[in-house]
């Protein structure tokens, strides 16, 4: 028989203390079990460093909270660990002369075309070394992608599925909840999904095609045999209300798959700290690739999720235990592959 399993995931941990201190929040009160963080290099305005950010992590399993630790693979922020990326540069960096380096390019019109897949080869590894180093025994649990590049473009997929494969670990869903064509709800009433309308944002229209056409990645993930969850939950970004959230819960409680819900969060009490009101978040210090736009939507997902109960059906899991489930695939998932 078929299990379905979710995960809840909390995005961009390690880039600044007000989203965090929210991630850490979060898992104390038992609403997320899954990490993605940050193995790139920020500038931190005097906050802490990477090392000491994994390592509050670590201290709360032992604390004995249950929850995993996944990469956040970025290259659309920050700057590279590996030193001849940042000195010299390569496609995937701009040259930074202020700061005598190369940065990562921007998402904003990003230039995919340009991307050779050796050097997103290269600082995939370079990244997962990196936060391996820092977990120690603590196996990296998932994959995923800031900005979610690697998604839109296949040319971009392929290596980083490539590099999962061999190392073994799993990844976020190439499909999407809409995608997957589950009920979805449009509470902000606005034409296009949150997703869809950041994509425009960023001046990917030349890239919407592409985004859209999930099938090549699923099928580039079945030949490598890659663990990831059925589908990803990306419905409550952008559209951070209770209603939303219930119903998305309530859509999964009867589900014969498995998903992964995905948030982006932040703590009010941090801005409050900064001496900054509810609309003044988009003054909380951030650099480039953290979207301080998004700021008050982070409180708002924050707020919501700390506020609505998770369902005890079906089980919650990580990504290393999507394994034990049932391959067999639904039907709707068959037909949005043909």
């Amino acid at each position: 028989m078929r299990t379905s399993k979710y995960i809840l995931t909390a995005d961009d941990y390690g880039a600044i203390d007000y989203i965090d201190q929210g991630i850490i929040k979060a898992i104390r009160a038992g609403k997320i079990n899954s990490v993605a963080c940050f193995a790139t290099r920020f500038e931190r305005n005097n906050e802490a460093e990477l090392p000491e950010r994994i390592q509050k992590l670590l201290d709360l399993k032992k604390e004995g909270f249950e929850f995993s630790i996944g990469l956040h693979f970025c290259i659309s922020a920050g700057f590279s660990n590996d030193v001849d990326t940042m000195l010299y540069g390569n496609s995937l960096t701009k040259e930074n002369k202020g700061k005598k380096r190369h940065d990562f390019k921007s998402a904003i019109n990003y230039r995919f075309n340009q991307v050779k897949e050796e050097h997103l080869e290269k600082e995939l590894r370079s990244q997962i070394k990196i936060l391996q180093d820092l977990l120690g025994n603590e196996p990296i649990d998932s994959i995923s992608n800031h900005h979610g590049l690697v998604y839109i473009n296949t040319n971009l997929f392929r290596p980083y599925a490539r590099v999962a494969a061999e190392l073994n670990i799993p990844i976020r869903a190439p499909l999407t909840w809409r995608k997957a064509d589950l009920k979805v709800s449009n509470w902000d009433r606005k034409m296009f999904n949150a997703t869809i309308r950041e994509g425009i944002k960023l001046k990917m229209l030349d890239q919407l095609r592409n985004a859209l056409d999930s099938k090549s990645r699923i099928k580039i993930s079945q030949n490598l045999d890659l663990i990831h969850p059925t589908c990803l939950v990306d419905e409550f970004y952008g559209q951070p209300f209770k209603p939303n959230l219930e119903q998305l819960f309530r859509s999964f409680n009867d589900a014969t798959f498995s998903a992964e819900f995905m948030f982006h969060l932040a703590d009010a009490e941090y801005r409050v700290q900064q001496g900054l009101n509810e609309d003044e978040s988009a003054k909380i210090k951030t650099f480039n690739g953290i979207d301080s736009g998004y700021f008050k939507w982070r409180e708002m997902e924050f707020n919501t999720l700390m506020h609505t109960d998770i369902p005890a059906q079906p089980a919650r899991t990580v990504f290393r235990g999507l394994a034990e489930i049932d391959r067999e695939k639904p039907i709707w998932l068959v037909n949005a592959q043909k």
